[in-house]
């Protein structure tokens, strides 16, 4: 049925130099072009600690989910908090707060704080701006696991960053809650998978 060739005779083939030439610079690329473009955690050098997580919806679909801490936002009290981010991977990024309550029997949807947030993220070269503001008590809340004491809030801010690029992102709380002290709330911004 089969005819066995030897691996020699099937890896050696004739062509002309020129095409031989092209077919070779060809098969570099094909295994070079992969190793192009992959996005190292290291190149991020701004605030917050960006961390990398292999999530495979398929097999042939791989994907890395980057997530940036940004740290602890006071919803208790006006303040404002600004992060230099320099080196972001080059991915549709999100600007989410996740909140969780201290008490772990406690539901997150019946402590919602009466928080209103401005965010404001500026790139440095263009000095293009985005802003947003979020009512949190208003915002859709995202439960978080089978818990029911944590959630992720989206506050309106989705970009593609460029990797070389140096942005500014503020943080305002301008009208604050005092009753919200035992709600823990955290900045962070995140790429999502999606096919």
């Amino acid at each position: 049925m089969f005819k066995h060739y030897p691996l020699s005779r099937l890896l050696s083939f004739r062509l002309k130099p020129a095409r031989r030439s092209r077919v070779i610079g060809l098969i570099l690329l094909l295994l070079i072009l992969p190793m192009i473009g992959c996005y190292r955690i290291k190149t991020y050098r701004g605030n917050g600690k960006l961390v990398a997580e292999k999530d495979n919806l398929f097999w042939w679909a791989p994907c890395t989910l980057y997530t940036l801490h940004l740290g602890r936002i006071d919803l208790t009290r006006k303040n404002k908090n600004v992060f230099t981010l320099v080196g972001l991977p080059h991915k549709g990024m999100d600007l989410r707060l996740e909140v969780g309550l201290r008490d772990p029997k406690a539901i997150i949807v019946d402590h919602k704080p009466r928080v209103r947030l401005r965010v404001e993220l500026l790139e440095e070269a263009t000095r293009s701006l985005r802003n947003a503001d979020t009512n949190l008590d208003q915002a859709t809340w995202a439960l978080i696991g089978e818990e029911r004491n944590q959630a992720s809030i989206y506050l309106g801010i989705g970009f593609t960053p460029k990797t070389a690029a140096r942005y500014t992102l503020t943080i305002k709380v301008i009208e604050p809650d005092p009753n919200a002290g035992d709600v823990d709330a955290e900045a962070i911004m995140m790429n999502s998978c999606s096919l």
